[in-house]
């Protein structure tokens, strides 16, 4: 066996046991996170484009704040004294 058919095998039954009904829904999402970076991993490997997604992406978000905030400038704001 080569280490990327045993990698296979373990995504293979790491999915398998995920979907077992006595898993809790904590142990599903970490199985996620996991079964998702080498989704992703193998995707690219393989040169093929990751679908679209209709969600924000972090620098969608970022541009919205540096809008709101005066294109990235800093806040001018008020301080209160303490009297």
């Amino acid at each position: 066996m080569t280490t990327l058919s045993d990698i296979e095998k373990l995504v293979q039954t790491t999915a398998k046991q995920a979907l077992q009904n006595d898993i809790t829904l904590q142990d599903r999402v970490e199985a996620l996170k996991v079964l998702g970076t080498y989704y992703t991993a193998l995707k690219k490997a393989a040169g093929d484009a990751l679908p679209e997604s209709d969600e924000p992406t972090m620098e969608d978000m970022r541009s919205q704040i540096e809008q709101e905030n005066g294109n990235g400038r800093g806040v001018q704001t008020r301080s209160r004294s303490r009297n």
